[in-house]
């Protein structure tokens, strides 16, 4: 019971914009699909239509009536204004669910064993100082596994072609050890690497490579030097 508590205060505000929006949704299909009642015949009518079935009983098929006709239109078009209706609210309640679920997350407790994160983001990104204008390189590191992971110093990529030229980063952070759902980021001067090396300015796609402790080995792709993303 303390569970389900939990999850009403937590998600409470969902539930109340579903339901809401479930009840606009049913008194919108009440008053917008017109629904047609059917046109009453008279006594004579069906006189006129009996005699007129018996007449042709030997026939497949009789006509039906312009009132029959427009009857059975106006009820498939009810049910097809209804089926809009029904495809309209599952598409915008989707849309609230999933927007929900992107700006507050899905708490750890509800979410399937399929549906939590068992990888390792690496990424690099270039950036530029506003003020020296120099070249930089944010190096992000995500542990979304469910275990502890740690990490060697990753690698600098200088390529040209083929041909590259790696360098080990030297920082006191490393080896680094990541909790399950933590990360880790470090800015790296890459015009310094230019400056002191020779011949390294004909090298200009630049990645990055990182080790965990069992060996196993994480790259990004070598951008290219303009591809910067921002000034910071």
């Amino acid at each position: 019971m303390s569970d389900l508590i939990d999850f009403w205060r937590r998600n409470r505000m969902l539930i109340i914009m579903i339901l809401s929006f479930m009840v606009i949704m049913n008194l919108c299909s009440r008053l917008f699909v017109p629904v047609e009642k059917p046109v009453p015949v008279s006594d004579k009518e069906v006189k006129e239509r009996v005699e007129s079935q018996s007449d042709t009983s030997d026939n497949e098929y009789t006509l039906k009536s312009y009132e029959e006709i427009m009857y059975e239109r106006s009820l498939e078009e009810q049910k097809r204004g209804s089926s809009i209706f029904r495809f309209i609210f599952f598409l915008i309640a989707l849309l609230l669910v999933l927007y929900y679920i992107h700006r507050k997350g899905v708490p750890e407790d509800l979410k399937p064993k399929w549906l939590k994160p068992r990888w390792v983001s690496f990424k690099t990104l270039l950036l530029t100082d506003k003020q020296t204008e120099r070249l930089l390189m944010k190096i992000l590191i995500k542990n979304r596994t469910q275990e502890s992971i740690t990490f060697d110093a990753p690698l600098l990529q200088f390529k040209r072609g083929e041909k590259k030229r790696e360098f080990k980063i030297k920082s006191s952070d490393f080896p680094l050890t990541l909790t399950a759902d933590t990360s880790h980021s470090l800015i790296i001067d890459i015009d310094n690497f230019y400056d002191k090396v020779e011949n390294l300015s004909k090298y200009k796609r630049i990645g990055a490579t990182v080790k965990t402790t069992t060996g196993k080995k994480y790259k990004t792709i070598a951008w290219p030097k303009w591809f910067v993303i921002k000034s910071i």
